[in-house]
């Protein structure tokens, strides 16, 4: 099916409105990539998603010494998955649980998708090597995959995530654990709209058992931190508070990472402040 699996949380990402103002605070990325059985996290690559009036915003930069490009192969080709790619699914049709709006797209910009937009004007990518890596935008016109503008609160399902051939075999991490493989609807995460500029605080990184929390205002906040450990049967739910000063820059606030190999747990972020409460993000793991 696709609707989450007992026992699994999704995680979520928050898909900010934004423009193209040079003085517009940046977009948070996606909380955190994480292995297909979601035992680890991995940091290559920082992906964002945002929205604004007409049309859905990929962009993503990926670190990557090696990268396997291959320019030759047109997007019709079967074999155009074989080479370094981001792999953007969502809206699982209910009907259908294998069945989502697909793209793939490799480091020159050039893209396929389940709709056939490739073949047309409508989706604009631009894409190519950068000193660390690769790096591609995309656009998708809300028009072009049968929906509305989303208003505030709306959740798409679906995953983002990044395929490196570096050594010749398949290496995947993603926004959400998808165990075997990309087309898993059940474990797809939540992306939620919210039709608000971004916010100052922001989940900049989880690194191993480490959240960084980047303060991209001016002055200092004074609040709490607050790390929400969820299981799906809320028996197990744990909380953890960090009563800090986020300074301009960035704070590092200790994560306790889940130790048991079956369940999986959500890893909610939350800074509670004088101006209320606000969820940053979260990623979904299991111990190794």
């Amino acid at each position: 099916g696709v609707y989450p699996r007992a026992g699994f949380l999704a995680p979520r990402a928050f898909v900010y409105r934004c423009t193209e103002s040079a003085s517009a605070t940046p977009p948070p990325p996606i909380p955190g990539l994480v292995r297909p059985s979601g035992e680890a996290l991995d940091g290559r690559a920082r992906m964002t998603l945002t929205f604004d009036d007409t049309s859905l915003h990929l962009r993503a930069e990926i670190a990557e010494q090696r990268v396997v490009a291959k320019p030759d192969l047109s997007p019709d080709s079967p074999r155009f998955w074989t080479q370094d790619h981001l792999e953007f699914r969502f809206l699982p049709d209910p009907a259908q649980d294998l069945s989502h709006v697909q793209f793939i797209v490799v480091a020159n910009g050039v893209f396929w998708d389940s709709r056939e937009l490739w073949r047309g004007d409508s989706v604009t990518c631009r894409g190519g090597l950068t000193a660390a890596g690769w790096a591609v935008d995309i656009r998708i016109p809300f028009a072009a995959v049968g929906m509305p503008v989303p208003t505030e609160g709306t959740i798409w399902r679906g995953i983002i995530g990044h395929t490196r051939w570096g050594d010749g075999a398949l290496d995947i991490v993603a926004s959400s654990p998808v165990e075997v493989g990309y087309p898993q609807a059940a474990h797809f995460g939540e992306f939620v709209f919210r039709d608000v500029p971004p916010p100052v605080l922001q989940l900049a990184e989880l690194r191993g058992a480490e959240a960084v929390i980047r303060n991209l205002g001016e002055v200092p906040v004074h609040g709490t931190v607050r790390i929400e450990s969820q299981v799906a049967t809320g028996d197990g739910n744990l909380t953890r508070c960090h009563a800090c000063t986020l300074a301009p820059g960035d704070t590092v606030v200790p994560v306790e990472l889940p130790t048991d190999p079956v369940l999986f747990r959500r890893l909610e972020i939350v800074v509670a402040s004088a101006a209320g409460p606000l969820a940053l993000g979260s990623v979904t793991l299991r111990a190794p």
